[in-house]
């Protein structure tokens, strides 16, 4: 038995069956996407200034990812233009151009997920910021350290005792990536704990094996504290830090862990590519210029009394209105390496290193500052965290993947499944493509909203 209006059109609605109920689909996926899109348009214009975060502008949030952006608007356009050359060569009966028109689609959604993959890996890895305690914001890039292979946010802490928490039993045997995996021992150190009863346990399984047994001896104890025969300096990542917060004796651990000791450094370096000072009400005495010294604030005040100076933009302020994305770019300043790129700033007064132009990647000659945690209010990768514009932006964007992948998949089934039902019956797998077709149109459409809005505005 088959299935009633798969090929010809109902009489009541003159479209055949998943003709109505692609558009029934569509309808609700406008209700998605358009609740998203107000929910940015709120985000956006609720911003207070002086109290929330101000709102970036796109244009130093994505820099050269805008020009692979509209790459993306156009290879997403020519795609829907091969999805109609491709279902009209089925109703042509022209089944190897069909081929070839449906294979282009499919390259073209792949370009698009390769763009955008590489976007993403730039923003959560080689990209994060630091808000100061006095609201300065300094983005850039975090220095690795060559020794260690390791970012420039390790903390590095030189440990005589460890604590461990009891309450998970039957969990030692895998104690790496419970305690310690994260950690890197410096200089080829070895780990030696001496247990309660003097016992001498060697390397992480065999202290595995000894926190298991010690357990089960004792149910009632929560936590047990063993010395390290000799001090051993570990390296860790700030985030497996409880808490983000590194003190001068201690560091607290996950699950109830701890390591005592002292604290060797906790400054982190970052190659400095803009500074924002929206958030700060004094200029003249930001933090920043602790750390970038009197060069980079030279340059600064020349940027910004340049922009304040621009006929446009102080005809708008005589009238008593305002540029947005101008005033923006008055705070948001990027450094000009060739202008002072290669200076040397003795060390600040607070601790960090000052600034050189020793750095690399795309900052090429941009300042290089060690800033101590104490001065950090928060610190992270352009991920989701990092403010309501990364939020949303990544919900929207990866949202808009899935439907290019989704779509990709049930295009990508049509070409390589799809010759025994044209054989079947052409006009069949003709409306299966058509409705296929409409769903990749509403994908491209998102994404023709979705460039201006997030990467130029």
């Amino acid at each position: 038995m088959e299935i009633p209006y798969t090929v010809s059109a109902r009489r009541d609605t003159g479209l055949f069956n998943a003709k109505v109920g692609i558009w029934l689909f569509l309808a609700s996926e406008v209700m998605l996407f358009g609740g998203l899109f107000s929910g940015y348009i709120f985000l956006r214009a609720g911003v207070r200034p002086g109290v929330d975060l101000p709102w970036p502008d796109a244009v130093y949030v994505h820099g050269p990812f805008i020009w692979l952006g509209f790459l993306n608007t156009l290879v997403l356009i020519a795609s829907s233009v091969f999805v109609v050359l491709a279902w009209a060569q089925l109703k042509m009966r022209r089944y190897g151009m069909y081929q070839l028109y449906m294979s282009l689609v499919l390259i073209c959604a792949a370009a698009f997920m390769v763009v955008k993959t590489i976007e993403y890996n730039s923003k959560l890895n080689h990209h994060f910021g630091a808000r100061l305690n006095d609201g300065t914001l300094l983005d850039g890039a975090l220095v690795a350290d060559d020794k260690h292979h390791c970012p420039g946010d390790y903390v590095t802490f030189e440990a005589t005792k460890a604590v461990f928490s009891l309450d998970r039993t039957g969990v030692f045997r895998k104690l790496d990536p419970y305690f310690l995996d994260f950690a890197v021992l410096k200089d080829g150190a070895e780990l030696v704990v001496r247990a309660p009863g003097g016992q001498e346990v060697r390397g992480i399984p065999e202290l595995a094996n000894w926190l298991e047994g010690y357990a089960s001896k004792n149910p009632s104890e929560r936590r047990v504290t063993a010395e390290f025969v000799k001090p051993v300096t570990f390296q860790f990542r700030r985030k497996e830090v409880f808490g983000k917060h590194v003190f001068a004796d201690r560091v607290p651990l996950f699950r109830g862990n701890e390591l005592q000791g002292r604290l060797i450094d906790d400054t982190v370096e970052i190659e400095v590519h803009t500074v924002d000072l929206q958030m700060v009400r004094d200029e003249e005495k930001a933090l920043a210029w602790a750390y970038l010294g009197e060069g980079f604030k030279a340059g600064y005040d020349q940027h910004k009394k340049e922009k304040l100076n621009d006929p446009l933009h102080r005809s708008f302020l005589e009238k008593g209105g305002t540029l947005p994305g101008a005033q923006l770019r008055i705070w948001q300043h990027p450094h000009p390496a060739s202008e002072h790129g290669g200076e040397h700033v003795a060390g600040s007064a607070h601790g960090g290193s000052g600034a050189s132009g020793h750095g690399s990647g795309e900052g090429h000659g941009a300042p290089v500052v060690s800033i101590k945690s104490s001065d950090i209010h928060f610190m992270g990768a352009h991920g989701p965290k990092f403010g309501t514009y990364y939020a949303i932006y990544f919900t929207m964007t990866a949202l808009h993947g899935l439907h290019v992948v989704g779509g990709a998949l049930v295009l990508a089934y049509f070409l390589f499944f799809g010759r025994k039902l044209y054989r079947k019956n052409p006009e069949h797998l003709a409306n299966r493509v058509e409705v296929g077709g409409l769903f990749w149109h509403f994908v491209d459409l998102v994404w023709i909203f979705l460039f201006p809005i997030m990467y130029l505005m």
